[in-house]
C-alpha cells in the first residue's frame, strides 16, 4: 500500500530549463556551453544546494572556471532563480493527489536564495504537506543524510511511501534505502504508475 508521494521539484513539478534561460539572453551555442559548463554543468553546482545564501568564496570559485566570461557567469548566477519554473499540470496534480487521501512531501537539491523565490511564485507549494530542501540540512541528493532526514522529520513509513525523481542516481539512492522509488519520465506515465500502486 502506498500513502505517502514523495517529489522531487526540479524536472518533475518544474522545469529546470537553464538551456532556454541562456539561449534567451541571445548567446551563440558556444558560449552558451562555455557558461554552462563553468556554472551548473561543473561539480561546484550542487555546493549551492547546501547553502542559504551564494558566498563570495563559491562565486570566485564559478568564475574561475571561466574567467573571461565573468560578466556572464555572474549575470547567470544572479538569475539562477528564474531558470525553474513551474509545470502547468503540477497545480493540479498536488491538489488531485491530496484530494485522494495522499501525503504529499517534496525532496529536493535547492539552495535557500533560489528557493525563497520559487516559494513565493510556485502554485504547488501550497498543497503539499511538507518536506525537506537540501540547503535546510546541507545534504543533497543522493546522500542519505538528505532522505533519512525527511523519513524522520514525518514519521513516514518508507515501506509505504514512493519517491519520485528524474535522476536515476536519487532513484537509486531511495531504494538502497528501503523507499519504494521510480524515476520521473512524464506526467502520464507517473499518474498511471501511481493509479497502479494504488492506495489500498
Amino acid at each position: 500500500m502506498i500513502n505517502t508521494l514523495i517529489f522531487d521539484i526540479g524536472n518533475v513539478l518544474a522545469g529546470f530549463d537553464w538551456e532556454d534561460y541562456l539561449r534567451e539572453k541571445g548567446y551563440d551555442r558556444e558560449k552558451l556551453l562555455r557558461i554552462a559548463n563553468a556554472t551548473v554543468c561543473s561539480s561546484l553546482w550542487s555546493e549551492l544546494d547546501r547553502r542559504d545564501s551564494f558566498s563570495q568564496e563559491l562565486i570566485d570559485a564559478f568564475v574561475a572556471n571561466a574567467p573571461e566570461l565573468r560578466e556572464e557567469i555572474l549575470d547567470f548566477l544572479n538569475n539562477s532563480h528564474l531558470t525553474v519554473r513551474e509545470y502547468d499540470y503540477a497545480p493540479g496534480l498536488i491538489m488531485d493527489l491530496k484530494q485522494k487521501g495522499y501525503r504529499v512531501y517534496l525532496l529536493s537539491n535547492y539552495s535557500g536564495r533560489n528557493f525563497r523565490y520559487a516559494r513565493e511564485t510556485f502554485k504547488f507549494l501550497e498543497y503539499v504537506d511538507g518536506g525537506v530542501i537540501s540547503y535546510e540540512i546541507g545534504s543533497v541528493k543522493p546522500e542519505k543524510e538528505i532522505y533519512e532526514a525527511l523519513i524522520k522529520k514525518y514519521g513516514i513509513d518508507r515501506r509505504q511511501a514512493l519517491f519520485i525523481d528524474d535522476l536515476e542516481k536519487n532513484v537509486l539512492a531511495a531504494k538502497h534505502l528501503g523507499i519504494n522509488a521510480v524515476q520521473f519520465t512524464g506526467i502520464d506515465k507517473l499518474r498511471q504508475l501511481i493509479d497502479e500502486a494504488g492506495m489500498y
